[in-house]
């Protein structure tokens, strides 16, 4: 029986998450011995709950991370039949050099799952371009892993329908602007694809008593600055969700298409005016940093390192390359001269790489410690992408070059204070 809840031991008490929708519960460590007596006693129905602790396996119980790795952001494939211009992975066609097999791909989900994972985000290049991704589905399915894709969206009814019968019910695809800005990013003819399959989508969870969830992916920068509002109501007009989120200079992405920290800000203005005037949620409509948004997160409910202090890599869950690589987050594979990547995953033990990898460690290492004045830290913002940071102040732990908070303070004086850390 695949299992309906992870309880993890951590060294804060535990945390339990209830799948298959990953739904999250930390807990002190008085009520995690509590429940997990309930479960030995049989208070509590325990077939379909798993207890995972690092300590039966001979790991310690770490105070900068999960014990255990949640999940992973794997990488399938570097081919890719677009070439968009701000691609971090500089996926596209003929990129084949040393992926991942088959069989190298199950060993690591069977092991990611034993440790307790329970999502899965696949990624690339372009995932549905690998002949083999239906046998990678049934796979993460057979293990009770919620499975995520990325991709961009450009393909038949074919294909969406063999996603949706092999569990795929998280789709994040991406646009990047109406359809000439779309287009001159993502490639011509791009925009009417990716809209066409998400029409389908759309018609698809009108009659499905299990909707997929779905969001349009954007990545911000100049070239479609003016394009948040059409793209909002895009999403609206749909049904899905969107996210925005700023762009990170890797791969082919130029630096000159970053916004300035002005233009952040003005983004998250009209992204709140959207949402009003279009009768949308915050969670339907995302930005990575929103100086609007409610102070819900309750950081100071959550032990550290997820309080929202610093960006979660490493923390929860790993990257892989599509080269089988270990990596903190997939954005720093291809920056920092390889600095950033890690043990091949071939052969070893995913719980020996989570606690001995030194890219992992390393990058456990970040603290923010710039931010602690900011009334933003932590209630909205984390500090910002570390990726980011290497790239353009030469250290992850460097400031955030996406900063807006004096911006954010002079324009917007009247925002109330959060909650004191």
């Amino acid at each position: 029986m695949k299992p309906a809840a992870v309880l993890r031991r951590e060294w804060f008490g535990g945390l339990e998450v209830t799948l298959p929708d990953g739904r999250l519960s930390f807990m002190e460590a008085d009520s995690f011995h509590q429940r997990q007596a309930e479960l030995a006693t049989g208070q509590t129905p325990a077939s379909n709950v798993r207890v995972i602790d690092a300590t039966r396996w001979g790991y310690p119980l770490l105070h900068d991370a999960l014990s255990t790795p949640a999940g992973a952001y794997l990488e399938l494939t570097y081919r890719c039949d677009a070439a968009c211009t701000h691609c971090y992975a500089n996926a596209g066609k003929g990129r084949w050099e040393d992926e991942l097999s088959l069989q190298d791909i199950e060993r690591l989900l069977h092991q990611l799952a034993e440790a307790g994972a329970y999502e899965i985000r696949l990624t690339g290049g372009e995932p549905t371009l690998r002949s083999d991704l239906p046998e990678i589905l049934d796979i993460i399915s057979e293990t009770g892993m919620k499975v995520s894709l990325n991709t961009h969206g450009c393909y038949g009814e074919n294909m969406l329908r063999r996603l949706l019968d092999k569990g795929v019910k998280d789709l994040r695809i991406s646009i990047d602007g109406t359809e000439a800005v779309n287009d001159a990013i993502r490639g011509k003819g791009r925009y009417q694809a990716v809209l066409a399959t998400l029409r389908r989508v759309a018609s698809y969870n009108r009659t499905s008593d299990r909707p997929v969830d779905t969001t349009i992916n954007v990545t911000l920068m100049t070239a479609n600055r003016r394009c948040v509002r059409p793209l909002i109501e895009l999403a609206g007009e749909l049904g899905t969700r969107i996210s925005f989120g700023l762009l990170r200079p890797a791969g082919r992405a130029d630096v000159a298409q970053m916004l300035a920290p002005e233009d952040v800000v003005r983004v998250a203005m009209e992204t709140e005016q959207a949402r009003q005037s279009l009768g949308l949620t915050k969670r339907q409509v995302r930005i990575n940093y929103d100086i609007f948004c409610e102070s819900d997160l309750e950081p100071w409910r959550k032990p550290f390192p997820f309080d929202n202090s610093k960006c979660p890599i490493g923390t929860m869950s790993l990257g892989v390359t599509a080269a089988g690589r270990v990596v903190p987050c997939n954005y720093l594979a291809l920056v920092d001269n390889g600095r950033w990547v890690g043990e091949d995953v071939r052969g070893r033990n995913v719980l020996d790489l989570w606690h001995h990898s030194e890219v992992l460690k390393l990058a456990r290492q970040v603290r923010r410690s710039a931010c602690a004045d900011c009334r933003y830290h932590r209630t909205k913002c984390n500090g910002g992408c570390p990726a980011t940071a290497v790239v353009l102040k030469g250290g992850l732990d460097a400031a955030d070059p996406y900063c807006v908070r004096d911006i954010a303070d002079a324009r917007f004086p009247e925002l109330p204070s959060p909650r004191a850390n």
